[in-house]
């Protein structure tokens, strides 16, 4: 009996074992699209836009934190932080702070990128503007 018992516990354990380890194997590929918006020159701002393919279908990914970057991934030209809404859109405003390195150029890329986490693999999406 007492070797039942722990054939059962450890068989039990094995079986908890490699439900985590199938779990975290399926973690899905997020999408990131990045729009830049210009109206009438008085509001300028970005749209990140997660989707991930779920179930064969495309789907917005609600709740991922996404940094927004002028020119490159460098802290020195970071521009904000955003999470995604219920319909996977993150919108931030574009700071002052970004003057200096807007007017450098008369093309410019944003950079927007996601982090990892237990459902999403890392994703970054990026848009160049001719101005």
């Amino acid at each position: 009996m007492k070797n039942f018992k722990q054939a059962a516990l450890a068989a039990g354990f094995i079986l908890t074992a490699s439900i985590n380890v199938a779990s975290q194997a399926e973690k899905n590929n997020l999408i990131l699209n990045v729009a830049y918006y210009n109206q009438n020159n008085h509001v300028q701002y970005l749209k990140a836009t997660a989707k991930a393919k779920i179930d064969g279908k495309f789907q917005m990914v609600p709740g991922i934190k996404v940094t927004f970057y002028i020119t490159d991934k460098t802290p020195a030209h970071l521009l904000g932080k955003a999470i995604t809404d219920d319909k996977g859109n993150a919108i931030l405003f574009m700071p002052p702070s970004a003057h200096d390195e807007w007017i450098k150029s008369a093309q410019q890329s944003f950079v927007v990128l996601s982090a990892a986490d237990k459902l999403y693999d890392a994703a970054e999406g990026s848009a160049d503007v001719t101005k």
